[in-house]
């Protein structure tokens, strides 16, 4: 029983000594900088953070390509490197010296935060692999008659196989993939009427076709796109099949360019954000919050505390980029750590709840 207790506390022991390591792995690189005289102190600085960056940069290529799948490297590389400080601890340098080349050396020892690293950069690869690929879900339109059902399916199934070989990720709205970028609405309609022409009754069926783009949280539209064909018969069905396979291929150029500039307005586009953050813990700390957020979230243009309550804080923030990009880049661990903790409780277009936890 004994041996068995101490063999178990063994275990516990060495698997607490992975974990450590894990969460602290170290790391040496050698950063310099040229400089010139009287300005030697700048040179220092500019060959530390060289060092830093080679440094988190061994951390990265040993790390998130062994540990994580990703598609957009670079860019994400990018996006961990301008953190690199937020992601080194117990910073040693080993060495400091001048070349015979002019230029400063330093040599560091660093402890890199892996879980940190690694769990920032699998927001970031999310992010970016949406912005490359949006998913878009296609339904039909809740205004569609009965009568003409089939046929939206039909223009519905067509747009989506347009979409796919165009390079979207098409998805249906309760598929597990999660939340569709965009939604797309698919409407048809049938009208008929006929007239007499010496004594020959003539047929005609104008069918019409209307796509609206949405966002799928607070359901704004943000383009439309539509057409409308004129088909001759006397059997309505028919025509409408056919006339909604004419609509959508002749929509389908000015809807893709919709979905294309809708896509790039809600990833690029300047938008205002309004923030309310619960259980701020005073008012200084709710000012306070407006200025991190305009000094060190990228994109944010202004940022303003509007209204202040009881712990809760409403802001105004201009913004350049999707809301994910901003949820991303205040929820991310070198933000946490350096300004203040917290979660997000609820997302609707370009509205956005926190409660603050630190």
């Amino acid at each position: 029983m004994n041996c068995m207790r101490t063999l178990l506390t063994l275990v516990c022991f060495l698997f607490l000594l992975t974990a450590l390591h894990a969460a602290d792995e170290r790391y040496t690189a050698t950063g310099m900088s040229f400089f010139e005289p009287g300005r030697e102190v700048v040179a220092r600085e500019k060959a530390l953070f060289e060092a830093k960056r080679a440094l988190l940069e061994k951390a990265i290529g040993t790390q998130i390509t062994s540990s994580t799948e990703v598609r957009d490297f670079m860019t994400v590389r990018d996006q961990i490197m301008s953190r690199s400080s937020g992601y080194l601890k117990n910073v040693k340098i080993l060495k400091e010296e001048k070349n015979d080349y002019g230029a400063i050396e330093i040599t560091i020892e660093a402890g890199v935060e892996i879980p940190k690293l690694l769990d920032d950069s699998k927001k970031l690869t999310r992010l970016v692999s949406m912005q490359r690929n949006p998913k878009v879900a296609v339904r039909i339109s809740p205004n569609v008659k009965p009568n003409d059902r089939i046929a939206a399916e039909k223009a519905a199934g067509r747009i989506t196989a347009k979409l796919q070989n165009s390079g979207f990720t098409v998805i249906k709205v309760a598929e597990s993939e999660g939340t569709p970028s965009l939604l797309l609405d698919v409407g048809i309609e049938a009208q008929s009427s006929s007239s007499t022409f010496q004594d020959i009754t003539l047929s005609v069926n104008e069918v019409s076709l209307t796509t609206s783009i949405h966002r799928p949280d607070d359901g704004k539209v943000l383009a439309t796109a539509a057409n409308v064909q004129t088909v001759p018969g006397d059997n309505r069905l028919m025509a409408l099949d056919k006339g909604s396979v004419k609509c959508v291929d002749a929509v389908w150029r000015d809807l893709s360019a919709k979905l294309t500039q809708a896509w790039e307005n809600e990833i690029f586009g300047q938008r205002g954000i309004t923030l309310r953050i619960a259980s701020l813990p005073d008012h200084a700390s709710a000012k306070k919050v407006a200025e991190i957020l305009k000094a060190d979230v990228p994109g944010v243009a202004a940022a303003s505390l509007i209204k202040y309550n009881k712990g809760k804080g409403t802001y105004s923030v201009s913004y350049k980029g999707w809301p994910d990009f901003f949820i991303n880049e205040i929820t991310m661990s070198y933000f946490q750590d350096k300004y203040f903790r917290c979660k997000v409780t609820k997302t609707s277009g370009d509205t956005i709840n926190l409660k603050y936890l630190k």
